[in-house]
């Protein structure tokens, strides 16, 4: 079992690697707690918190193991914003595409769409996020989504993963629907 620190520091470097180094922007980190208050379904209470990036680095890193320890369910979206809202007309741009497998993640990938970047598994051996890292900045926001839904057509995955909106795990924590870690695997 890796530590408190092996973790933060395995989520700081998958930041760096889908945000870049560069001060663009705002980004944004979405905590859903489940059920905090014992209700029933549709209790859930999201928080949004926008730090700078990458000047607010280690805020974001210590915010969303906070929020980690604290049960939450955490998800980061890759894009990066000009305002600290997580709205398609705040967009800046990315820095990578994405697709969101739920349950479905191909193994097997070929000249059509190369092998991604970054794997994080978010469950079971078929839930993963893929990650394509740019070699530039796309801040052609009609050109990131189609991007996204095309890699995402391609294989049959999520077809609700593909916006520039788009939440999803970061790793290093946990999947409160289930308890398993949240694990970059390549």
């Amino acid at each position: 079992m890796s530590t408190l620190e092996d973790r933060m520091t395995e989520c700081a470097d998958f930041l760096d690697a889908i945000w870049g180094t560069e001060d663009r922007g705002l980004y944004t980190i979405v905590v859903a707690q489940e059920n905090p208050d014992g209700a029933g379904a549709g209790a859930d209470i999201w928080h949004t918190y926008a730090f700078r990036w990458p000047k607010g680095r280690q805020k974001a890193v210590e915010r969303i193991f906070r929020a980690d320890e604290d049960a939450a369910n955490v998800y980061i979206c890759p894009a990066l914003f000009n305002a600290p809202k997580r709205l398609r007309e705040h967009v800046a741009g990315s820095h990578c595409l994405w697709m969101d497998s739920d349950g479905n993640a191909p193994m097997t990938f070929d000249a059509a769409v190369p092998v991604p970047s970054l794997r994080i598994r978010t469950s079971s051996p078929t839930n993963i996020h893929d990650y394509w890292l740019l070699d530039e900045f796309l801040d052609d926001i009609d050109a990131l989504e189609t991007g996204n839904r095309s890699i995402t057509a391609y294989f049959g995955t999520d077809q609700s993963g593909w916006d520039a909106t788009q939440l999803l795990r970061p790793p290093g924590t946990t999947n409160r629907k289930n308890g398993l870690p949240v694990r970059r695997i390549s």
